[in-house]
């Protein structure tokens, strides 16, 4: 986890052009997974507070997609006339939305499988409700998508050669091309024969059609083993529960579809629920005033330069 943040931070610091949007862009800058780095290390002991959070969003994700798909938002100021639209939902995007029930109905099966004798009545509802909700939200969604949306991607060869043509020299083959940077590389070296496709020849993709492709083109080697080690871990974790259908979902979103705050929502998510509790370890501190007077003094000379 420390090692993707830091891969982030450094590809910003030594080669990303405009480093605010790098920071701060809602899917593909530093900040979101800043933020989700830190709730992993600051989330609470109990497990299931979590995991009940988050199926209860799966439960408001559920009634807004209804309510959206027929129209009964009408009651709401034109201000809110967007909320109308079948595709939209408080997630994002429906692929978003297919991916995070389909993620959460892969936990709950395998949960009632491998720990069907061990759960109580209150668990045993929550991961059935969570079947229940999910079904119809997959179901739905993806019907959404096929015959009202129709996503367009760039295709997998050009993401790959996209990412090919940025990784060029040492320096981008180790630190990417800057987070949030993916759509000025693809300007200055998507292939020629891009611009005989009739659907897509005018537009401008700012996303490879793999988070994990988007992820190595903009962080590059630091960035990708990072994501490596925290996906080796995971898939150790989730054996040993028997919850390889939930990594399964997660592996496929990473993998083949395009990047997004959700998908390393989910990771960071999944590694929390999975993880081996750590002890706590002290750290004494006293009389370590000289650390403080040191770091403060890089500081300033850092922003004084």
């Amino acid at each position: 986890v420390y090692l993707l943040v830091v891969a982030y931070l450094v590809s910003i610091i030594l080669v990303a052009p405009n480093k605010m949007e790098a920071l701060v862009d809602g899917n593909r800058g530093a900040l979101p997974v800043l933020l989700l780095a830190l709730s992993f290390f600051l989330l609470p002991q109990n497990k299931k507070v979590v995991l009940y959070a988050s199926v209860s969003a799966l439960f408001v994700l559920f009634v807004s997609l209804i309510l959206s798909y027929a129209s009964l938002f009408k009651f709401l100021p034109a201000t809110f006339a967007f909320m109308n639209n079948k595709a939209f939902t408080p997630l994002g995007n429906l692929i978003d939305l297919v991916f995070y029930a389909a993620f959460f109905l892969a936990l709950s099966i395998d949960s009632i499988r491998t720990l069907h004798k061990e759960l109580n009545f209150k668990e045993r509802f929550v991961l059935q409700s969570t079947i229940l909700f999910s079904v119809p939200v997959i179901i739905l969604g993806v019907f959404t998508l096929i015959k009202y949306i129709q996503p367009t991607f760039l295709p997998y060869s050009y993401s790959w050669q996209v990412t090919v043509e940025g990784i060029k020299n040492i320096k981008t083959i180790i630190f990417g091309v800057g987070p949030a940077n993916f759509s000025t590389l693809f300007t200055v070296s998507k292939p020629v024969d891009y611009n005989g496709l009739a659907a897509l020849w005018n537009i401008t993709m700012e996303y490879s059609h793999s988070a994990l492709l988007q992820v190595f083109t903009e962080t590059g080697m630091l960035g990708l083993i990072g994501l490596g080690l925290i996906f080796y871990h995971l898939f150790a974790a989730m054996k040993k529960a028997k919850a390889l259908l939930a990594f399964a979902v997660l592996v496929v979103w990473f993998v083949l579809f395009p990047l997004s705050f959700n998908v390393f929502f989910v990771l960071f998510l999944a590694l929390y629920l999975y993880r081996t509790t750590y002890k706590v370890r002290e750290l004494d501190l006293k009389g370590a005033d000289v650390v403080a007077y040191v770091l403060g003094g890089i500081v300033v000379a850092l922003l004084g330069a």
